[in-house]
C-alpha cells in the first residue's frame, strides 16, 4: 500500500506509467554499450573525448526536453533520455573508432619499416 501512494495509485496511471517505462528500456543496452566504450576511453587516459560525449549528451537530451515535453509530457522526458544516451553512444563510436583505426595504422606502417 505504502508503495501505491497509500491507494493514490490508481488504475488510470497503470498506461501512463507503463508508456514511460517502456520508453526508459530502450536505453538500457545504449547504456551498457555505453559503459563499455566509456570504459576504453578512461583506460586510454581519453578524458577530452568522455567530457566532448558528455557535454554533447547534456545538449541533446536538454534541447529534446525542450521539443518533446511539450507535445509528450513525461514520455518526452523519457525519450529525450534515450536519445542524448544515443547521441553520447554514438560520439564515444566515432571517437574510438578514429583513435583505433589510426593507431592500427601507426602498427602496420612501423612493421613495414
Amino acid at each position: 500500500e505504502l508503495l501505491f501512494l497509500r491507494g493514490a495509485f490508481s488504475q488510470e496511471d497503470v498506461a501512463p506509467v507503463a508508456d514511460i517505462q517502456r520508453i526508459f528500456v530502450l536505453q538500457l543496452p545504449l547504456y551498457v554499450i555505453g559503459v563499455i566504450a566509456w570504459r576504453m576511453c578512461n583506460s586510454m587516459r581519453w578524458t577530452p573525448v568522455l567530457i566532448l560525449a558528455s557535454c554533447l549528451a547534456l545538449s541533446v537530451n536538454v534541447a529534446a526536453g525542450l521539443a518533446l515535453v511539450p507535445l509528450y509530457g513525461a514520455v518526452g522526458v523519457a525519450f529525450a533520455y534515450v536519445l542524448g544516451m544515443l547521441s553520447w553512444i554514438v560520439c564515444l563510436y566515432v571517437m574510438l573508432r578514429r583513435k583505433l583505426l589510426r593507431s592500427a595504422a601507426l602498427v602496420i606502417q612501423s612493421n613495414e619499416v
